[in-house]
């Protein structure tokens, strides 16, 4: 959780980012769905959630995804692969940046063809 206003402004600015870097690599926004994005990927649909310090994603196709991230780094049974980072990351823009290409090269390396 994100305490300073500093922290909650540079938060923001990451989670507006990521929904760019989503949108131009070609994820859907889902209308009246539980997670508000959906991107194909090589091993398969994706389904992500933005918040100001971190990101939730599960893929649909669990044993596909397992096979090639493996068990350690995502939840073998649910298939969730989420990306949470420590309020140090949002003590300033820069730092912030960070944590976007950090999840631009994690979610990047999957997708189906680069983002522009």
């Amino acid at each position: 959780m994100l305490k300073t206003k500093r922290q909650e402004k540079n938060g923001q600015w990451f989670r507006d980012q990521v929904r760019e870097f989503l949108l131009r690599s070609g994820a859907t926004v889902q209308i009246n769905r539980c997670h508000e994005f959906a991107i194909l990927t090589k091993l398969g649909t994706l389904q992500v959630n933005v918040y100001p310090d971190w990101i939730a994603c599960r893929f649909d196709d669990v044993p596909r995804a397992v096979a090639v991230i493996g068990r350690i780094e995502m939840n073998p049974c649910s298939g969730k692969w989420n990306h949470l980072f420590d309020q140090s990351y949002f003590q300033t823009k820069e730092s912030a940046s960070q944590a976007v290409a950090t999840i631009e090269v994690e979610i990047g390396r999957y997708l189906l063809s680069p983002s522009n």
